[in-house]
């Protein structure tokens, strides 16, 4: 992609994680939309100028488009917005903005914004708002079938995992756990909660016999890869998935 020298791009890949696309001359609004976007394992590309960006909006390659309203003195990325729907370019675009009268909103709209936020506007608030715009224009089914924490991927419709590109060898009920722990991204996760999820057949409490030679199992298919996914334990708590790189 040409970028200008403003452009940064996250580690993600793009054919298989959502692409964010930022214009954001502010370069402490744009670490904390980058920051956000590392968090979810959202790619993460960003451009300074609004020409530039209009032809990396255009390109295809990637999936919404997030914009600071005011660029400059007499630069309203609006235009871009406008010039963008006249090109028949129906990426989802997400206008962050300072001026926050109604009748300011209702022009971003219409416009051919698909949303219009006020700053300051919360990472929970950018983060749902990107999430829905996604599921919207349809990302939705491919973003539940990848998970991706750090350099970790999981394919949920195929079971398989990589990390850092590397496929990880896990037996099926090894990728169920993996799954299940990774998806607490970095919280405890308790045994009972896995017991319920992986042994549903069981009746009655959990079978800690069963749940330690399960771990010990993952553990040691994660290590045949690499040293730098780890299983760890918390004494009464449950585990937690930590990530070295």
């Amino acid at each position: 992609m040409t970028s200008d020298p403003g452009e940064r791009s996250g580690t993600g890949n793009a054919a298989l994680a959502p692409s964010i696309l930022l214009l954001e001359d502010d370069d402490d609004a744009a670490d904390a939309v980058e920051a956000l976007c590392d968090k979810r394992g959202w790619t993460f590309a960003r451009h300074i100028d609004a020409d530039s960006c209009l032809a990396a909006a255009q390109s295809g390659s990637h999936d919404i488009l997030v914009l600071d309203r005011i660029l400059a003195p007499g630069v309203d990325a609006l235009e871009m917005v406008g010039r963008l729907r006249e090109a028949e370019c129906s990426i989802p675009a997400i206008v962050l903005s300072s001026i926050g009268q109604s009748f300011e909103r209702a022009r971003g709209l219409d416009e051919g914004a698909d949303l219009y936020l006020t700053k300051p506007c919360e990472e929970h608030e950018l983060a749902a708002a990107i999430g829905a715009q996604l599921r919207r224009h349809g990302f939705g089914k491919r973003e539940a079938a990848l998970f991706t924490f750090g350099k970790l991927e999981l394919r949920r419709n195929s079971g398989s995992a990589s990390w850092d590109g590397a496929a990880l060898t896990l037996s099926p009920q090894s990728f169920e756990l993996l799954d299940i722990i990774a998806a607490a991204r970095g919280q405890c996760v308790r045994r009972s909660e896995l017991w319920r999820r992986v042994w549903p057949e069981w009746v009655g409490g959990p079978q800690n016999t069963l749940i330690d030679q399960a771990i010990f199992r993952l553990r040691r298919e994660l290590a045949a890869t690499t040293d730098q996914v780890e299983i760890r334990t918390r004494r009464r708590r449950g585990y937690l998935l930590e990530l070295h790189s």
